[in-house]
């Protein structure tokens, strides 16, 4: 992934790349979103190996994990179109305390993007 040609490397090119964890990230279980849970599972290991692909590459790239915590997508919120069909009443209760513990996605980009943006590539 971190391969750069001859033209590219001498231009001083560098950046970033941020993963994002989110439930699954540390091998915890996922029920009824296993390929959300496996495709977060996997952030730990495909950042190391970015990580150690770009020490060994002469262009400078940041790999970084964000964790923006809880956040009220339509997956934790259950409104997925097969949810929606099962509008159970005592997922209102779960609705209430993600409302106290979770963020909507628009605060959670308003804190994590300027500070995604401030990240320097160390030398």
């Amino acid at each position: 992934v971190m391969k750069t040609d001859s033209k590219e490397s001498s231009t001083g090119m560098n950046g970033h790349i941020f993963n994002v964890d989110g439930s699954g990230s540390r091998g915890n279980r996922t029920p009824g979103s296993a390929a959300y849970g496996a495709s977060k599972a996997a952030i730990p290991q495909l950042t190391s190996s970015l990580s150690a692909e770009g020490k060994k590459s002469d262009v400078r790239v940041g790999v970084h994990v964000i964790s923006p915590g809880m956040v009220t997508t339509d997956l934790l919120l259950g409104n997925t179109s097969n949810e929606k069909k099962r509008n159970k009443p005592k997922d209102l209760g779960a609705l209430k305390i993600f409302n106290i513990l979770a963020e909507k996605p628009e605060t959670a980009a308003d804190w994590v993007v300027p500070r995604m943006r401030g990240v320097v590539v160390a030398s």
